[in-house]
């Protein structure tokens, strides 16, 4: 304002000690989190394995990296908000990318427990073992911030670390103001599982320099092991594996065996026989396929996906369990990128039979594999002294040790992988073409979207990188519209079909009352004539037996409805065990199924339903089972069996009947709306047992929404008819 004085004195800002718990609290917010943030500071300090070791009322992180120095100890960890992992951006050994970037991580260890301890050897000539010893009650209770204080001291070292390495860092956490459980320990493996390759390259020496292995040691085994699974969950997301075996026949001949599994069609087999002469003895390979374009299993985001096989990916070669570093996604050893960036059209190693119009478009880049291939160097050399004609050509490896020689050999195995690969894309071409072609429908937006991000994946080389990733994100943002959108759906054919199978339930239920009132009139003129006969004792007893047969006559009727009743039941999604749905709607539809035997007990216990409501499974269930009763109706034998079958990923549940049977050629009609080909009597279709021509379009629809595949299929021997429910196993 005019006229007011200008200040001339300065006074420092103040921060509050207990800032130290807002930091480290509020911007981690989850303990899983902060722990996690300990092992990133491993990583970044260069260690090649973090060992976590859970105790009574402790938890210690322990690494082999390179240690903290006291300058660094004093600038860095105890500076908070320091950015100096901002301005470096890579580790100071490896040159891997830092993870941290807030300069609070330790901060968050308050939130786990009431003490920390740590022990730090720098890895330099005269190093200093750091002791330091947090009490984090005392360090935010100190009023100012710059008052808050750790104690520390410098001797000379006299600890070793993991693997007995001089050199690292070892944090202890005392008094654990958290109970631990098997879910955060996964939730922690979420937070980390990026960070650890899909090798194992420890035993190598020199060449493991990239390596990072995490390690959980617990008293509690089942804890150690959904760590360990959910740490390795990016191999198990594969939608296609190829598993190869080179086999020697007494004439000499090599042949591979191949099993390919290719998305959710049936198992693939097939033979490649290797040109004369075999120069390779001993070949075994297994190649996963992804498909990183929709969400991904076990809370694995398909941007960390992307960026894990873009680092990780490709096929490596492993000779006698050592790997070869030299066959990684950069070295396109298998010529996959060269073939992308010529847009081969067509194999030049399968045979006329085998190739498929444009079949080669379906190759996948390197960053969508994940493979290994084993080989021996040593038993290829000692069989190639028994081959005099082909002595010395052999596969060997390089002086320099980071390669394979560049022979007939090495180009024989490319070729033999790449030959896998190859079928793989002509393969794939045809059974989705096959597919389409069967089905005759309109593409379902989700595999049209998930088309576009295939063929932006196909032409990504080709594609300026900003370019790309714009195209990424736009095609990211499609997918998850998409997916809302899906969902949405999903919510409303849930409701419909259970509300649609309500209202045929309901002309049941009406029949059922109208039958119970008859009966109860029926009661009271026999207890009101009881007292007048002179054998109303017995009356009476025979009525008693007629009240309680309408009571199970109530008590069935009222199951019907049961599962819509409860607000859960419509709205919560769970994997229910199918032994265990399948045997209470058994029970609760007695009254409609008129006595006719189900027999669940063939449901492996195992086996689970995909993720739905339970509304949602007992309306598919009552209406195929309405249906299996229905046809039965003029049967001598009525009996329905529910047995379960499993097909590698693929899970399936049949439902057969002694019935009338379907036309198998035909079936598919029967899922059109108000399409019917059995003539259920006038009386029996108003008591609500079917006959509306809705029932299989209802099955239908809810089984897309639950990602299941419905159809009726060749029965067993003894039965008529079999439905068919199946899914793809994720999990």
């Amino acid at each position: 304002m005019p006229g007011s004085p200008t200040p001339s004195t300065s006074i420092p800002f103040t921060v509050d000690s207990a800032l130290l718990r807002e930091l480290g609290e509020r911007l981690v917010g989850k303990p899983y989190i902060a722990l996690a943030e300990l092992v990133k500071n491993s990583y970044d300090a260069d260690a090649k394995k973090v060992v976590i070791e859970i105790g009574e009322d402790s938890i210690t992180v322990e690494d082999n990296g390179h240690g903290m120095t006291f300058e660094e100890f004093r600038d860095r960890w105890m500076r908070v908000g320091s950015v100096h992992k901002v301005a470096e951006r890579r580790s100071r050994d490896l040159g891997r990318p830092l993870t941290g970037s807030k300069g609070i991580g330790r901060l968050a260890t308050q939130f786990l427990a009431t003490k920390l301890s740590m022990s730090s050897i720098p890895n330099a000539k005269t190093p200093k073992e750091l002791t330091v010893l947090v009490d984090w009650a005392s360090a935010v209770t100190a009023g100012d911030l710059t008052r808050a204080s750790a104690l520390y001291g410098q001797d000379p070292p006299t600890t070793t670390f993991v693997d007995g390495c001089p050199h690292g860092t070892k944090v202890t956490l005392d008094g654990l103001k958290y109970q631990w459980t098997t879910t955060e320990f996964e939730q922690i493996a979420r937070e980390l599982w990026f960070l650890q390759p899909p090798f194992r390259q420890a035993d190598m020496g020199d060449v493991a320099e990239g390596a990072f292995e995490v390690v959980l040691r617990s008293p509690d085994p089942e804890i150690v092991t959904a760590f360990e699974t959910q740490m390795s969950r990016i191999l198990d997301i594969w939608k296609s594996r190829l598993v190869g075996r080179l086999s020697h026949g007494d004439d000499g001949a090599a042949t591979i065996r191949l099993a390919a599994q290719i998305e959710d069609f049936p198992l693939q087999s097939v033979e490649h026989q290797i040109a004369d002469p075999p120069l390779i003895e001993e070949l075994e390979f297994e190649i996963r396929i992804f498909d990183l374009v929709s969400r991904q299993p076990y809370g694995i985001s398909v941007g960390e996906a992307r960026k894990y096989l873009n680092e990780y990916g490709g096929v490596d070669i492993y000779d006698a369990g050592f790997r070869i570093p030299y066959s990684g996604p950069e070295a396109d050893w298998l010529r996959i990128e060269f073939d992308h960036a010529h847009r081969l059209s067509a194999s030049a190693l399968l045979p006329k039979e085998l190739q498929v119009s444009e079949g080669m478009y379906n190759l996948p880049t390197t960053s969508r594999l994940w493979g290994v291939v084993h080989i021996n160097t040593s038993r290829e050399a000692r069989a190639a002294e028994q081959r005099s004609h082909t002595a010395g050509d052999h596969l060997e490896i390089q002086v320099s040790r980071d390669r394979l020689v560049d022979n007939r050999a090495f180009a024989q195995l490319r070729d033999t992988v790449r030959w896998a690969i190859d079928y793989y894309a002509m393969r794939v071409t045809a059974l989705r073409f096959e597919k389409t072609v069967a089905l005759r429908e309109v593409l379902p937006p989700a595999e049209a979207v998930r088309g576009m991000a295939m063929v932006l994946d196909r032409y990504s080389h080709e594609i300026p990188e900003v370019a790309r990733r714009e195209l990424e994100r736009e095609v990211d943002t499609a997918i998850l519209a998409v997916r809302s959108e899906t969902e949405t759906v999903h919510a409303q054919v849930g409701l419909l079909s259970a509300l649609a199978t309500a209202g045929i339930t309901a002309l049941a239920y009406d029949h059922q009352i109208i039958k119970q009132f008859h009966v109860l009139e029926s009661l009271v003129d026999k207890l009101e004539s009881a007292g007048e006969s002179s054998d109303g004792i017995s009356g009476l007893d025979i009525t008693v037996a007629q009240i309680r047969e309408w009571l199970d006559l109530a008590r069935e009727t009222h199951g019907l409805f049961r599962h819509l009743a409860d607000e859960s039941n419509r709205e919560e999604n769970v994997r229910y065990p199918a032994s265990n749905l399948l045997s209470s709607l058994v029970r609760d539809m007695r009254g409609l199924l008129r006595g006719i035997d189900v027999d669940p007990s063939r449901i492996h216990p195992s086996i689970r339903l995909p993720f739905g409501t339970f509304a949602e499974w007992t309306s598919l269930f009552q209406n195929v089972l309405l249906n299996a009763s229905n046809a039965m109706l003029n049967s001598t034998s009525k009996r329905i069996a529910v047995g379960s079958r499993v097909s590698g990923q693929r899970r399936v549940l049949r439902i057969q009947d002694t019935g009338v049977g379907v036309n198998l050629g035909t079936a598919s009609q029967l899922f059109e709306p108000f399409h019917r080909e059995l003539d259920i009597p006038a009386d029996r279709r108003s008591l609500g047992y079917g006959g509306s021509g809705l029932g299989l379009t209802i099955v239908r629809m809810i089984a897309n929404s639950l990602g299941c595949d419905v159809g009726f299929v060749k029965p067993d021997a003894q039965y008529a008819t079999c439905f068919q429910v199946s899914w793809r196993e994720e999990s």
